[in-house]
């Protein structure tokens, strides 16, 4: 039984970091046996090297290995050392953490970050271990191909993680690193932005395991991580072609970030809290009602059961229709070996359930070689597509209230007005997607807007089925039936346009929503006029949605404006290239790539396979910041406001 004395004669930590040889906690699952050989040859290591010496040893190994990269002999005597470095390692890390724990019962000062240090073990280790058996597996070469340039990069990168997660085990440790994670669990936006961080980390380290990857030499974590953000943010980017790069394990991980990003990570677990009959606490549940715009923290949990039960409701109708739909086109059917452009899945069922996540959670993500290019002229597939994307981006709110209004018509019960969200969302949705279509149809007559199947033009009937289906689809969903990379400019800055606004607040979508939208409108329309009040819909809009309208424009657009430099920047030697060939709209192209990142919309002109590694991470942090919020990035990394004693004077300044 623990008491006050096992703690008052805890063992301190010995200068340079060394500490009695006591056994783990960690330990005494293994068998007693292992556990003694485990446990004296790490403490062995860790008196003969202390925490510094662990780091040195670590450093030097893992520089050594990366400069030896690509000789088979060195990088397979040195991978089998770093193997045994993380016996001491491991024993180094858990020893010193129980000794800080230790210490910090007797001082009491451990208030709720154990559940933390037993998560960020669990983290640490698992990244670890898949990140030494990749790089196992590619020192024995395993697929039996040559060790080139692309498993030597592979290998390099795979070893610096490695070596992050070495520094991360020996500085951070479990308990630094739980009373961190407790700190910033205290602040639920803080606690979104390094769930979602984390989530797409360990999703990227998934995706480069072997088990995930048709081909080995396919390994690359900077890919995997792109995939991962892509796939967890439901953007839809992609480095390569889905099919024939992942294995059916590793399409299932993306399908399961998809599930997850579209949901919302707060959102998900909150749900599952609630639905298992637990209580949250007052101020975590507040600023939950905050974000997923529920009325009140009373109408949380009834707000969290409709978005998960109506979610996986919707994805499941939509699968049945899209099977139903797809069976027209056996080529769906055909393996990533068949060259068809709807072909990749391996599976009609496979196919149905994978595309209606994704079109739901308006991901983008497609299994058919060419998106939904075969699908042009099918308006069976069109229609269930955009369908589900219409009902992920309208948001879980309008879902809501229109499913108790059409409850309350059928028992009889007249219903109450409209809410002013509900009419704004649907209004702004329809003027959109009309608009769109008719801007997608007038630049196809004016040529801007290439509509054809296999080479071929098709009839009016086709290229309006093609306007609508675009005109859905570039508010976040990322789906494509035309070729993008062939349109002419005023395509381009039409959907940079339609990306930026995106979907409704409480979807699955991105950009900076409907309703911010419209809000600038009519603030822009009572300023024109010269009104003290915003109005709407015969409503008057709180001066404090106004300032939030205009500050998710501003901080959009500035934050759009620094990434579109950044990659212009990065990214000169392409746009070199694409100059030598004639294109002069690599510039542009390199804008719209950013628009559709922020935007976690997904659409491309065929460049995301050419970015550079550098170029790659900058749109990694682009999809992140954009799912979360440019606002919860500022308030996550705010302190709290200070309230001023006295109010500055008031002086006008020249506007215009």
């Amino acid at each position: 039984m623990h008491n006050a004395s096992d703690e008052a004669a805890a063992p301190p930590p010995q200068p340079g970091g060394g500490v009695p040889a006591a056994p783990s906690d960690a330990f005494q699952s293994v068998p007693r046996a292992a556990r003694t050989k485990l446990g004296r040859f790490g403490a062995y290591g860790l008196s003969r090297l202390n925490l510094a010496g662990m780091l040195v040893v670590a450093t030097g190994l893992c520089a050594f290995d990366v400069a030896v990269a690509g000789s088979p002999f060195w990088s397979a005597v040195l991978t089998a050392l770093l193997v045994v470095y993380c016996v001491p390692w491991a024993y180094t890390v858990l020893t010193l953490d129980r000794v800080e724990v230790r210490l910090a019962d007797a001082a009491r000062d451990h208030g709720g970050w154990r559940a933390w240090r037993v998560g960020a073990h669990v983290v640490v280790f698992a990244a670890l271990t898949m990140a030494m058996t990749t790089k196992v597996l590619l020192a024995m070469d395993v697929a039996g191909v040559a060790f080139g340039a692309a498993e030597v990069s592979a290998y390099r990168q795979y070893t610096a993680i490695a070596f992050v997660i070495f520094l991360v085990g020996l500085l951070g440790r479990g308990s630094r690193m739980g009373r961190l994670l407790a700190t910033v669990a205290d602040h639920p936006a803080r606690l979104m932005a390094l769930t979602f961080g984390v989530i797409a980390f360990s999703g990227g380290v998934l995706l480069t395991l072997p088990v995930c990857l048709v081909r080995i030499e396919d390994t690359s974590f900077v890919d995997g991580l792109f995939t991962a953000m892509s796939a967890v943010c439901v953007t839809g980017l992609a480095v390569n072609d889905i099919s024939s790069t992942y294995t059916f394990f590793g399409q299932l991980v993306i399908l399961g970030l998809v599930q997850v990003g579209g949901l919302g990570i707060m959102v998900m677990s909150s749900a599952v809290v609630i639905l298992a009959g637990r209580r949250l606490r007052a101020r975590g549940a507040a600023v939950l009602a905050e974000m997923i715009d529920a009325d009140s923290v009373s109408a949380l949990r009834r707000t969290l059961k409709v978005i998960t039960l109506s979610t996986l409701a919707i994805e499941a109708v939509g699968a049945f229709c899209l099977y139903v739909a797809f069976a027209r086109t056996p080529e769906v059917a055909y393996g990533p070996e068949h060259g068809h452009a709807a072909a990749g899945a391996g599976s009609l069922a496979w196919s149905a359930v994978f595309h209606s996540v994704s079109a739901f959670c308006n991901a983008g993500f497609s299994l058919s070689h060419g998106n939904m290019a075969a699908f042009v002229t099918s308006p069976s597939v069109c229609l269930v597509v955009a369908g589900l994307i219409v009902a992920g981006g309208i948001g879980f709110p309008v879902l809501e209230e229109v499913a108790v209004r059409v409850r309350d018509r059928r028992r009889g019960v007249i219903p109450r007005k409209a809410s002013l969200h509900l009419r704004t969302v649907l209004l702004m949705s329809a003027l959109l997607l009309a608009g769109g279509t008719l801007a997608f149809l007038l630049l196809e007559w004016a040529g801007a807007l290439a509509v054809r199947v296999h080479g071929d033009e098709i009839g009016p009937g086709g290229k309006l089925l093609a306007a609508f289906f675009q005109s859905v689809s570039t508010r976040t969903a990322g789906f494509n039936t035309v070729d993008f990379g062939a349109m002419a400019p005023p395509i381009i800055v039409l959907t940079c346009i339609l990306m930026f606004i995106g979907a409704s607040p409480g979807s699955t979508g991105g950009g900076i929503k409907t309703t911010t939208f419209a809000v600038l409108l009519a603030s822009f329309r009572a300023e024109v006029r010269g009104a003290q009040t915003v109005t709407m819909l015969d409503r008057a809009v709180p001066p404090g949605v106004v300032r939030k309208a205009l500050g998710v424009v501003v901080v959009s657009s500035v934050f759009l404006a620094g990434v579109s430099f950044l990659l212009l920047v990065t990214e000169s030697s392409m746009l070199a290239r694409y100059r030598e060939q004639g294109d002069g709209l690599g510039a542009l192209r390199v804008v719209f790539e950013a628009v559709s990142a922020f935007a976690t919309c997904g659409l491309s002109t065929g460049i995301t396979s050419q970015l550079s590694p550098a170029g790659k991470i900058i749109l990694v942090f682009t999809m992140f910041a954009g799912r979360i919020g440019p606002l919860t990035l500022a308030v996550a990394a705010a302190s709290k406001a200070r309230s001023g004693q006295f109010a500055p004077p008031e002086e006008r300044v020249l506007i215009g």
